[in-house]
């Protein structure tokens, strides 16, 4: 049978526990041998007799064959983490422009704006109007706890000082607010996903047992795609 990824692996995985021996031919060799015949029409029934004709009359290609399903479930979860680290990256450029729309400078005071801290000020407060809302001393005793008081006293007055002075859009506050509280949430959710992917990642490793993590500069996060997305 052709290799044709996802598509070919269930059929393949059903025929191999049945105690079939299947052999994969890449399709690079399949198309090949198709370009040799006038009528080049790709269809599932013309890619079945192409295969047949290739075992007839020509001498049959390398072929290759999946050894270990353990490798896909590897490739299928690292490419899963990649997925979701793009989604998340795209919920944090999102979350930045809400911020410099509604609240300018705020990277001025607080330096690492997806920090805990920060994260935690813009997911109670979100924009300067609600900040002033509140007396310093609540902000304060806020931000002291949730930074576990390595956010000084002289830093939450710089902070509280520039939510009054920054130039906001009013009409925009309470709209930008549910955005990014909303924004905050799911990258919350993308951590916890991701996490639970890497829990699963390690373990598939530890079933594998390769050496490749035995390479110096290959981590727990390169190994993984290497042997996933190559098979060494």
């Amino acid at each position: 049978m052709e290799a044709t990824g996802i598509y070919s692996l269930p059929l393949y995985s059903a025929l191999k526990r049945d105690g079939y021996k299947v052999k994969l031919y890449n399709p690079i060799q399949t198309n090949g041998f198709r370009k040799m015949n006038i009528r080049r029409t790709k269809t599932d029934p013309i890619d079945s007799a192409v295969i047949a004709d290739m075992l007839r009359y020509s001498e049959p290609p390398q072929v290759i064959e999946i050894q270990d399903l353990n490798i896909y479930q590897l490739r299928e979860l690292v490419r899963i983490r990649h997925r979701l680290i793009e989604k998340q990256t795209q919920c944090k450029v999102q979350l930045i422009r809400n911020i410099d729309t509604i609240w300018p400078d705020y990277n001025i005071v607080m330096k690492r704006v997806l920090g805990t801290a920060s994260i935690a000020i813009l997911k109670k407060y979100s924009v300067p109007s609600n900040v002033r809302s509140k007396s310093f001393e609540q902000f304060y005793e806020f931000i002291k706890k949730r930074s576990r008081s390595k956010i000084s006293r002289i830093k939450a007055e710089e902070i509280y000082a520039h939510a009054g002075n920054v130039l906001t859009i009013p009409e925009l506050d309470s709209v930008v607010t549910f955005e990014i509280r909303t924004l905050i949430t799911q990258l919350e959710l993308y951590d916890e996903q991701i996490q639970s992917v890497e829990i699963r990642i390690d373990q598939i490793m530890n079933l594998i047992d390769s050496k490749i993590m035995s390479i110096p500069g290959v981590g727990d996060i390169l190994g993984p795609i290497i042997l996933g997305e190559i098979g060494i």
